[in-house]
């Protein structure tokens, strides 16, 4: 799918397992994993400087993938993660059995821009399952992490992709739009 511009009245970036358990997916994972998360650092940069809202999902089960740490749950190294929101998640969607939805319709969200990993699984997921809870949902181009680069090629041919200048344009106008409404 071309890239869309993004729009929105309230987009919220929403950072789907950048844990370390899923860290070691692929041989050049070092590499993938440096380069992904330098793309969520730019996202997550721009929305906090404009204000808008941040939400991390955590799955909280076991991870597919051997992992030999007992740092799993956290973060992925260099993650940019300050203090926003932080949901917990038991499987693959993160709409299925959390607070997502409440907490987007609470901030009034209609637009979601979508980072994290692993693409093709949990990524995914939560991609399509924002059209049935009634969310304009994008994929942050640069800023997901697959199994191997041709299921990020592959994601970026069906799924809407935000850049990161497009996803500055949208908030900047939405920066505006808030200015107006407090004439």
């Amino acid at each position: 799918m071309p890239e869309r511009e993004v729009c929105g009245k309230c987009p919220v970036l929403l950072l789907v397992d950048p844990q370390r358990k899923f860290a070691r997916i692929r041989e050049d994972w070092q590499e993938a994993t440096r380069t992904g998360v330098e793309g969520m650092n730019r996202f997550i940069a721009a929305f906090r400087d404009a204000g808008a809202p941040v939400i991390f999902m955590r799955y909280i089960g076991p991870s597919h993938i051997e992992y030999d740490g007992d740092d799993g749950n956290e973060w992925l190294e260099g993650i940019d993660s300050g203090s926003d929101l932080v949901l917990d998640k038991p499987f693959m969607n993160s709409f299925r059995g959390t607070a997502l939805e409440e907490e987007l319709v609470r901030i009034g969200a209609d637009t979601i821009v979508i980072a994290g990993m692993v693409t093709q699984a949990c990524v995914m997921s939560t991609y399509y399952s924002a059209f049935d809870h009634g969310f304009t949902p994008y994929l942050a181009k640069g800023a997901i992490i697959a199994t191997e680069d041709a299921k990020n090629e592959a994601a970026e041919s069906l799924c809407g992709m935000a850049t990161l200048s497009g996803v500055e344009r949208c908030l900047a106008s939405r920066e505006h739009r808030q200015g107006d409404a407090r004439l």
